[in-house]
């Protein structure tokens, strides 16, 4: 609990994109993140998209990693349809990643310059998250 007149951190709303996990785990984050994730200083939001994603890599022992990481460090598990308006069944998973992060967070963490530009909410690299959350 806060001292009288403290301010606590708010929490920081984030989705990762599939190319973040990558970097969770070549920084060995996940136990960090699962502790900001406890100390309700940090909320996840997920999409079936990113798990989709990391279920198609060819190569078995980076997928079955990567889908660790990603049950990990888990989160709010969100389908694209609820929170964007109109029919998003021809939409890219670019567009459904960006379109649920506009709607449901702070930033969304990815390496993907293209799906940052098509982000119209805030979107920083994995390392500006890291730095963002005191994890660097």
């Amino acid at each position: 609990m806060a001292a009288r007149g403290m301010t606590l951190p708010a929490k920081l709303r984030v989705m990762f994109d599939s190319n973040a996990y990558d970097e969770i785990l070549r920084h060995n984050d996940v136990d960090r993140i699962r502790a900001l994730i406890e100390a309700e200083e940090l909320v996840v939001v997920t999409t079936h998209v990113q798990e989709d994603e990391l279920r198609q890599i060819a190569d078995a022992e980076k997928r079955i990693a990567l889908l660790g990481v990603y049950h990990r460090v888990g989160g709010s598990r969100i389908a694209p349809g609820d929170v964007i308006t109109g029919d998003t069944t021809y939409l890219s998973r670019d567009d459904l990643l960006a379109g649920v992060a506009k709607a449901c967070c702070a930033a969304l963490v990815t390496h993907d310059r293209a799906l940052a530009e098509c982000s119209t909410g805030a979107a920083l690299t994995y390392d500006a998250f890291r730095q963002q959350v005191g994890l660097s």
